[in-house]
């Protein structure tokens, strides 16, 4: 029942976006909720697969271990979710100096499922790791996807949008750098 929950919201968020941020807005989950209705689906699903496509397609295994390979698929995963918790909770700290009222929960709802392209490249990208630097152009969408559920979600006008968009952007880029270089110093030992 929670797969075709998935797949149907999967679809509604890539194919039709307007409509499924209004729907998705009128739902009211909690944090809790969309991460583990949501979220850990994708990443056990990346999870398996890229375990699985690093074993039949990836060298690094038989060079360096599954031990290795294990390690850095746990990184990335919380990587994933240390820039989503962080930004939504600068972003949440935003909407105020773009006149919007605070509200992590919609901070959390709209990164979560603006990420969706990048759970699906992430996990394309596991299964086939020497066609990864294509897959993972499809992660470009959620740009797209974000400045929707902007629209949407958080009910913010033009104006304000197409200034917090790409402050937003960038704020997320700079958390999920941050991430992988501090979790990556920590997961190196």
């Amino acid at each position: 029942m929670l797969l075709k929950l998935i797949i149907n919201r999967v679809r509604g968020v890539l194919m039709e976006p307007r409509r499924e941020f209004v729907s998705i807005l009128n739902e009211n989950k909690s944090r809790r909720a969309i991460l583990t209705q949501y979220i850990i689906p994708f990443l056990t699903l990346f999870f398996v697969t890229t375990f699985f496509g690093s074993v039949i397609f990836g060298p690094t295994t038989f060079r360096l271990g599954s031990g290795v390979v294990l390690r850095s698929i746990f990184h990335l995963i919380l990587v994933i979710l240390v820039t989503l918790y962080g930004s939504a909770f600068i972003l949440n700290k935003l909407f105020s100096v773009f006149q919007i009222p605070r509200n992590g929960t919609k901070a959390f709802t709209l990164m979560a499922y603006a990420f969706t392209p990048v759970y699906i490249a992430m996990i394309l990208s596991g299964l086939l790791p020497r066609l990864e630097a294509l897959l993972n152009l499809i992660g470009l969408y959620s740009i797209i996807l974000f400045w929707i559920g902007c629209e949407r979600l958080i009910e913010m006008p033009f104006e304000r949008r197409q200034w917090f968009v790409p402050i937003g952007l960038i704020i997320i880029i700079l958390f999920y750098l941050a991430a992988k270089l501090i979790l990556g110093a920590i997961f190196a030992r």
